[in-house]
């Protein structure tokens, strides 16, 4: 009697990525709920990661493999980025956005990201030297 060997095929790219993201939502939301963060930093993770996925949500077209692989993700996120900054957000505010994004890959889909913070200033730098 011959054996027939069955190989579980993986799909490189998500079938539904809203079910993706919807998931890693999910996921993060579960985590913030057993984090001992402060009331307003967990409201404004998750108001930060699905004004993200909101985004990402127009933007499917342009970043179909955000939460596929590391590059994709990158990619999607670093768009993202320079998007706020071109809105006028501050840095700080980039920042805090970034970093609750950062946790949405972590936990939502195992990546750890490596995407550039915005720079903010120190506190008595001048913004330009006189003549």
């Amino acid at each position: 009697m011959a054996r027939t060997a069955t190989a579980k095929v993986i799909a490189l790219r998500p079938a539904d990525p809203t079910a993706v993201v919807g998931g890693a939502l999910a996921a993060l939301s579960r985590h913030l709920d057993r984090c001992a963060l402060a009331a307003n930093t967990t409201k404004a993770y998750r108001a930060r990661t699905r004004a993200y996925a909101a985004w990402l949500d127009e933007h499917a077209g342009e970043h179909p493999d955000a939460f596929v692989d590391q590059v994709g993700a990158e990619a999607a996120v670093t768009a993202w980025r320079r998007q706020l900054i071109a809105t006028k957000l501050g840095p700080s505010s980039v920042n805090q956005t970034l970093a609750a994004v950062d946790l949405l890959y972590e936990i939502g889909a195992g990546l750890r990201l490596r995407v550039k913070r915005a720079s903010v200033p120190r506190p008595g730098e001048p913004d330009a030297l006189t003549p």
